[in-house]
């Protein structure tokens, strides 16, 4: 799951460097696109070993965030799809940026037709702030110097029983989390799946996960 999420994440920058927004065109701007959310789910079983089509597109765009859809296709199947929800930072004043109308004109709009690509904003049980400590190392950081948002899913991952079969992941990134901080894993059993947040030393959330049977 980890391996598709990166290539989701690879195919959604690719394509805002297709329409001139890429991640350095956009910091020597001053801005950033960061990943608030995504839901992710597997429909077949993947043969990473075989080429695997990416198509992507803008489902909603406006204010200060993009919703954007990908669909993942293999012999001709759909294997995987995911909406993701992200927003427009101004990392010198560290704070939401208001998308330019040049910038909207730019991503041309994509209609999946499918209700799952109308994003929701996961929910998630109360955490007791009681868990594992994991700490976050080199490997973990993206170039925005944060953890990195697959590296994250795989840190929840870890936290699951290793023989739990699931086919939809649903994450919400709070804040980020940096390298040497020390992260409370903590994990609650849901009716279809588990809840794993990643929770700062105020026991606040930074991450959390939904990784269940739909």
């Amino acid at each position: 799951t980890a391996t598709l999420l990166d290539i989701v994440q690879d195919i959604s920058i690719k394509a805002s460097e297709d329409v001139g927004y890429g991640i350095y065109n956009l910091h020597d701007k001053g801005l950033a696109w960061l990943m608030s959310g995504i839901k992710f789910k597997i429909l077949k079983r993947v043969d990473t070993k075989n080429p695997i089509l990416a198509k992507t597109g803008v489902h909603k765009i406006g204010g200060v965030t993009s919703n954007r859809g990908c669909i993942l296709m293999q012999n001709g199947e759909v294997v995987a799809k995911s909406i993701a929800n992200w927003f427009l930072m101004d990392i010198v004043e560290g704070k939401l940026a208001r998308i330019p109308k040049e910038m909207l004109d730019a991503y041309p709009m994509h209609d999946f037709n499918d209700e799952f690509f109308l994003y929701k904003k996961p929910k998630f049980p109360e955490f007791s702030g009681e868990g594992e400590s994991v700490k976050v190392c080199n490997r973990d950081i993206d170039t925005n110097c944060h953890l990195n948002n697959v590296k994250t899913l795989e840190i929840m991952s870890d936290g699951i029983p290793a023989d739990f079969e699931f086919n939809t992941v649903e994450i919400l990134y709070k804040r980020e989390s940096y390298l040497g901080d020390t992260l409370t894993r903590e994990v609650v059993k849901g009716d279809n799946g588990y809840f794993v947040a990643l929770l700062g030393e105020d026991k606040d959330i930074n991450a959390a996960a939904y990784i269940y049977n739909e």
